[in-house]
């Protein structure tokens, strides 16, 4: 792109000065046998100004000297006044030696008087002066129709310096001109008309002036933006000190240039006194010859000697001083021998490279380059000569050097361009060879560490199988020797994951997830995963970021990378105290920082923290060096998110604290979701009559918690052609509210980040009431990384699955473990519906007993006791195996039977006490759960006491519940819960119907368990509660078939 520039800057300038040299073969340029004025008077009565064009009023001009004299001085005269010419003055030039008897000086005033013969009056003439110095007035007929600063006596009658060229029209009374030039000079070591004064038609004499303001200009414009383009160039390369010293050889040239010729610096800026601008012309001129001196110094070495040098810097800068401080006409002065030393340094420069031509000494340019260096040259001093041709008058203008100034912009930046054309070829072909061995290095460093995980996660496994398959087999030293295998194993590990990563920053190829969320989720989610690193430490682990305040727009994937990296280092590197988390807002981003109290980085190494694999800090533990990724490529990926992270403090032996930056977010992103949460929940709703409807068409019911409305949508759509009912939560607190009032949920979709509550916060939860079977758990995450696989189990997840996922595989995972729900919930109802129709066999024997014996003493009381029996036995065998509820009424026959039976066996020692509610018959409930309970009183309350005891059945609303509730006053016990566990221990006890049994299938069916509450001595209360709107609930399960 660079060369493009340079090559597209060449062609216009080549085109430029092609176009120069028409304009000036083209002009209407005077024959050669021009009027000239004599003894103040010039006849042009004879000139076609419509076909020769322009003419000069150049020649014999009347002249007085010491006075500054009007038109009316002119008119009121008298032939023998005093009003008479000190002689004659050749136009141009300046005012010198003796005119006449007046003897002149470099200083002073004059007035110029021309007469001029017209051929034609019926047009407008216009008059363009060029140098007059160093103020003018200019009056034509009488009246005043140009001026340049102010000509006067002295400076104290008025006089102004200025001496800028100017353009002024008029149209002639008769066809005898009077023209009168009013001149002073105070500064300028000779002043007068020193270049021509132009007589022309109007619009030729406007035409004229465009044309030299714009070719002054238009090569001015060219050095300004060749200077303004190196200087950029140099400012993305500061070591080519060539390009800073061309840069300010074409800017000061270019000013140069403005100031000088038609002076369009002061057609700009009309209010600058003419003494700043002709000083700033001075200086510019000079400062110029410094720096093309350093330029052909630095771009060809040694060819200039360095005393050369030295003294163009010494000679010139000192003359700029001299500018810049004395007094104008003080120091243009000795401006002629500064200006003769400027010129021979371009003549000696010339010199020494035709010199190393001759002796082939190019250096670095080559030979094309030093023959265009030594074209450029050569143009710059047909540019001054062909200035000086100019002023003096011997050519109508300066096209020539004009056109030899833009050869030279092009012969430099040509000669540039193929200085770093050649650099460019050479840094490309090395850059191809670099590339190419970068690519091999990248692929063979990835190749090899995806070859590398395969073997090393069969290290840790295999290790970690010997671990615990042999644990009590192999010797301690042995056994803390594997343990460091699996840890140098897992370090090795990460770091490949870290390579691999790195490459992808270093290649751009890591896709980022961006989108906003609530931070506190993902760093709620890698403490969860990290605090089992904090083994064996007097260590805590705090997160100090409250759920639903800070919201970033970042990738949720990459900042848990982050944070992952910063704690674990922290870890890592801190035996004691604690690694805390925390966030604050500052402006339009949020900064997060982890501090712990570890052991802190030198103040040496703190700078050196984020370069690849440097490994910072002697802990003098192996298991504790870092990896030297973690640091860079979590400053890499906050880079990517547009933050940053950055070290804040770090003092050896308090600790550290790294801080890093993000795109912060209003929170109306999440507002929005909300909202539309809040709209998709709104249309659940309306439409859940609806759903009411078909939810006997599906037979499970699965709950997706995530807190993205469009996952939801994606979920909800992907099971609707299946027999699955879905209900949505979208966050953890909600997902347990629903839970809690919906018992007929089959299975929950769990996302792991959520605002809040964590989805593995949300599982442990869950598995508080609910087994692995009762109540199965999918867990969904971005991530599947081995830590928050293990994370996810150990928090009771059933299976894992990451996003984004497919839709197949998902659905297949959801029908096995809702399959795996329905076959182990059969298996443990037909256990129970066994257990429920087993006969205990003391129980008959006993029952048989007490019969036998009253047929001797009381036949009629054995009859009814048989009637008992029969009943009791008839109730056990009617029980249907797969049936998941039956009648109160049929449960309370079943107690009574047993009871009329053991009350026939222990007489006065056993009291039997119903407070049924007689508008509770038709209540569905569970079976077997009150006859247990009222079995488990009589046997364990009542019998072991001598004296017996009473036991009360009560069954009545309480609300929206039945309270079934079954006490004793028999001997009690102190541990109710000590109690239940036990016997959930009791390996024994699965072959009858416990008080496990019935607590399981409550919690399962009802949400809630036994209530008991006993006292040694006093007695037993066990209850549990029926929710009222149970018995749609049991019809429901038995239609689905579950």
């Amino acid at each position: 792109m660079l060369l493009k520039s340079k090559k597209v800057i060449i062609l216009l300038l080549i085109i430029a000065t092609a176009i120069m040299m028409v304009f000036y073969f083209l002009q209407k340029t005077p024959s050669a046998d021009l009027p000239v004025a004599k003894n103040g008077f010039i006849d042009l009565s004879d000139w076609n100004f419509d076909k020769d064009g322009n003419i000069k009023l150049d020649g014999e001009w009347e002249f007085y000297w010491g006075s500054l004299l009007t038109p009316d001085d002119f008119a009121t005269a008298k032939p023998n006044s005093s009003i008479y010419p000190d002689g004659y003055i050749k136009v141009p030039s300046p005012w010198k030696g003796k005119i006449g008897n007046a003897q002149l000086s470099d200083n002073g005033v004059a007035t110029y008087r021309l007469k001029v013969r017209l051929g034609s009056v019926n047009t407008m003439y216009g008059i363009k002066t060029t140098s007059i110095r160093m103020s003018n007035k200019i009056f034509i007929d009488g009246f005043e129709v140009g001026k340049r600063g102010n000509p006067a006596m002295s400076y104290k009658d008025g006089y102004i310096m200025a001496n800028t060229p100017y353009v002024t029209f008029f149209h002639p009374k008769s066809n005898e001109l009077e023209v009168i030039v009013q001149v002073a000079d105070f500064d300028y070591r000779a002043g007068g008309i020193v270049q021509s004064i132009y007589l022309g038609k109007r619009t030729d004499i406007f035409v004229m002036a465009g044309r030299f303001n714009f070719f002054n200009g238009f090569v001015a414009a060219c050095l300004l933006i060749t200077g303004i383009y190196y200087l950029f160039v140099y400012l993305g390369r500061r070591k080519d000190l060539s390009l800073m010293y061309y840069s300010a050889y074409a800017i000061t040239f270019s000013f140069f240039e403005l100031a000088y010729g038609e002076k369009i610096l002061n057609q700009m800026f009309p209010d600058i006194p003419e003494v700043i601008i002709t000083k700033v012309l001075n200086i510019l001129l000079y400062a110029s010859i410094i720096f093309i001196c350093l330029f052909i110094k630095s771009i060809t070495g040694k060819l200039l000697p360095d005393w050369f040098t030295r003294t163009v810097v010494i000679v010139m800068g000192g003359y700029i001083v001299l500018l810049s401080v004395l007094p104008i006409k003080m120091s243009l002065s000795v401006q002629d021998i500064f200006l003769l030393f400027g010129m021979t340094v371009y003549v000696f420069i010339l010199a020494f490279l035709v010199f190393a031509v001759v002796q082939e000494q190019y250096g670095n340019l080559g030979r094309n380059g030093f023959i265009q260096l030594i074209i450029a040259l050569t143009c710059v001093l047909i540019y001054f000569a062909d200035g000086v041709i100019y002023i003096n008058n011997m050519k109508n203008d300066n096209y020539i050097g004009y056109a030899a100034l833009l050869l030279f912009i092009a012969m430099i930046s040509s000669m540039l361009s193929q200085q770093y054309n050649n650099a460019y070829n050479t840094i490309e072909r090395m850059s191809v060879k670099l590339l190419e061995s970068d690519r091999l290095k990248d692929e063979f460093l990835v190749n090899t560490s995806h070859e590398l995980k395969t073997p090393l996660h069969g290290i840790i496994n295999i290790t970690r199988s010997v671990l615990e398959s042999a644990s009590g087999t192999i010797a301690e030293k042995q056994k803390e020797s594997l343990n460091f295998v699996v840890t140098i194993a897992k370090r090795l590990s990460s770091l490949i994951n870290d390579i691999i990563d790195f490459q992808n920053l270093k290649n751009h190829t890591l896709h980022m997830d961006i989108r906003v969320f609530d931070l506190h989720a993902p760093v709620q989610v890698v403490l969860e995963v990290l605090k089992y690193m904090r083994a064996e430490k007097e260590l805590s682990l705090v997160n100090r970021i409250p759920p639903g305040t800070f919201f970033v727009r970042a990738d949720e994937n990459r900042l848990r990378q982050i944070i992952y990296n910063l704690v674990g280092n922290a870890l890592k590197y801190t035996e004691r105290g604690k690694v805390e988390i925390m966030a604050w807002a500052d402006e339009n981003r949020i900064v997060v920082s982890v501090e712990d109290t570890g052991m802190g980085i030198p103040e040496a190494s703190q700078e050196s923290i984020f370069l690849p694999f440097d490994h910072t800090g002697n802990t003098g533990a192996s298991e504790y060096r870092s990896s030297g990724l973690g640091l860079p490529i979590s400053r890499r990926l906050a880079e990517h998110m547009g933050g940053k992270l950055l070290l804040d403090w770090s003092v050896p032996g308090k600790g550290s604290r790294f801080i890093f930056t993000l795109p912060s977010d209003s929170g109306k992103e999440a507002a929005d979701k909300s909202a539309a949460a809040a709209a998709y929940l709104q249309y659940g709703a309306d439409t859940e009559e609806a759903a009411q409807k078909s939810a006997h068409s599906r037979f499970y019911t699965i709950l997706l918690v995530d807190d993205e409305v469009s996952n939801i949508r994606v979920l909800t759509d992907m099971f609707r052609e299946e027999d699955y009912e879905t209900v949505v939560a979208y966050n953890g607190g909600q997902a347990l509210e629903m839970i809690r009032q919906n018992r007929n949920i089959s299975l929950v979709l769990l996302d792991v980040m959520m605002p809040g509550m964590s989805g593995f916060e949300v599982c442990r939860k869950i598995r508080e009431e609910y087994s692995l079977s009762d109540l199965p758990v999918l867990l969904l995450t971005v991530r599947n990384t081995p830590q928050d696989i293990e994370t996810g189990f150990k928090a009771g997840a059933n299976d894992f699955v990451a996003k984004p996922f497919n839709a197949r595989e998902l659905r297949a995972r959801v029908s096995t473990l809702i399959m795996l729900r329905r076959s182990v919930g059969e298996a443990v109802a037909n256990e129970m519906a066994f257990l429920q129709s087993q006969i205990k066999p003391h129980f008959l024997y006993n029952a048989l007993s007490t019969i036998m014996n009253l047929c001797y003493t009381d036949g009629e009381k054995a009859g009814n006791l048989l009637a008992s029996l029969s009943e009791y036995l008839k109730k056990s065998f009617d029980i249907d195996s797969t049936a998941c509820s039956s009648s109160l009424e049929s449960e309370l026959e079943l107690t009574k039977a047993y009871t009329d039976i053991e009350q026939a066996r222990f007489r006065e020692r056993l009291k039997m006490v119903y407070r049924i509610d007689s508008s509770l018959p038709e209540l569905r409930i569970l079976p077997l759960t009150i006859q247990p309970l009222v079995e488990n009183a009589v046997r364990h309350g009542i019998m072991p006491r001598e004296s017996g005891g009473t036991v009360t059945l009560s069954v009545q609303k309480a609300g929206e519940f039945v309270e079934v509730c079954v006490e004793d006053d028999g001997v009690g016990f102190t541990d109710a819960e000590a109690v239940l566990k036990k016997e959930a221990g009791n390996k024994k006890q699965r072959n009858g119907v416990g008080l496990s049994n019935i607590q399981r299938r409550l919690v399962n069916s009802y949400g809630s368990g036994l209530w008991v509450n006993s006292s040694e001595e006093t007695g037993t209360r066990v209850t549990f509660h029926i929710p009222l709107d149970m018995k749609d609930r049991n019809h429901e399960h038995e239609n689905n078939g579950e």
